[in-house]
């Protein structure tokens, strides 16, 4: 399970928790890289991090992370993957469920950290408008 001090939001309208909870990632890249991604879509939208008691939780739960295997080499080895996330977000009543997938490739057939890093790049960068969208209307919805 991701254990995170929750990221506390401030709007223009009040202010908004953001945590991620109810996962455990085999690959710790997937927090740092969440983090991030969730922070440029808050900063984007015009707001800025704070720690303040009076806030409003967004709760972020990845659902899903796994490699699915594409191609296999003439050597009888898994050389090509799709690389599936599913992610929820949550406030109150509000859930939007975002899934999607990118594929890669380990070179040689060999195993390797870096072509799955980047395909999870490649994959936060894909859902990044969804997020941001979801966020946009948190902060719309206080607006009066």
């Amino acid at each position: 399970m991701l254990n995170l001090k929750a990221i506390k939001i401030l709007t223009l309208y009040g202010f908004v928790c953001i945590s991620v909870s109810d996962f455990d990632p085999t690959d710790p890249y997937l927090k740092k890289s969440l983090l991030q991604i969730l922070e440029k879509a808050v900063i984007t939208l015009g707001m800025k991090p704070s720690c303040e008691r009076e806030a409003k939780e967004v709760s972020v739960k990845v659902k899903e992370l796994r490699d699915v295997p594409i191609s296999i080499s003439p050597l009888q080895r898994v050389t090509s993957y799709n690389l599936i996330l599913s992610v929820e977000l949550s406030f109150g009543d509000n859930k939007e469920t975002i899934t999607s997938s990118v594929p890669y490739s380990l070179p040689y057939g060999g195993v390797g950290d870096l072509p799955r890093r980047q395909a999870l790049e490649d994959l936060l960068d894909k859902i990044y408008p969804q997020i941001q969208n979801f966020i946009r209307r948190l902060k719309d919805a206080d607006k009066p």
